[in-house]
């Protein structure tokens, strides 16, 4: 089976973060938004992220996993977490 190769790995891990908590309605402006930013400097393929971050949150669904994303994801050998997993689980 060959490697999956996706825009998402030029994300910050904080920003993914956040963004697999986002309504799918809000993911492009927002994307848009981080697109804008120096750490950036309008290098991220908007559409084409916006349409992972959309799969990426189907998928974990589709799993029975939390819809807010607020469980690990591992990306390109990479590992997003977001605050609940970095807590101290009383959330």
């Amino acid at each position: 089976m060959g490697m999956i190769t996706t825009d998402l790995g030029v994300l910050r891990p904080e920003d993914l973060a956040n963004l697999l908590t986002t309504e799918p309605s809000a993911l492009l402006g927002r994307i848009l938004q981080l697109n804008q930013a120096p750490f950036y400097h309008n290098a991220l393929n908007a559409v084409v992220i916006t349409c992972e971050v959309i799969q990426l949150q189907r998928m974990t669904v589709q799993r029975g996993h939390d819809p807010l994303g607020t469980r690990s994801v591992g990306l390109n050998s990479r590992l997003v977490r977001n605050e609940w997993d970095e807590g101290d689980g009383s959330q």
